[in-house]
């Protein structure tokens, strides 16, 4: 996740082996988590997450267990 303008990102590289960082522990996740809710709450808060679907599209709700609740099954 970034910025539109590519300044700002949520990734965290992490160097392993002997020698280097050492483990990506809980507080990493943290500040990763931090980092995209600050990246999603500054950027990107007014941005459509559902779109409208294509006019003949079958909607999700109406499939149930594999077996489309449309006419006569």
């Amino acid at each position: 996740l970034q910025s539109p303008d590519g300044k700002e990102e949520a990734c965290i590289f992490l160097k392993g082996g002997k020698n280097c960082e050492g483990y990506f522990i809980d507080q990493d996740i943290l500040k990763q988590a931090e980092r995209s809710m600050n990246i999603l709450e500054k950027y990107y808060a007014n941005t459509t997450t559902r779109l409208k679907c294509a006019d003949g599209a079958l909607p999700v709700k109406n499939i149930l267990n594999g077996t489309l609740n449309v006419g006569n099954n």
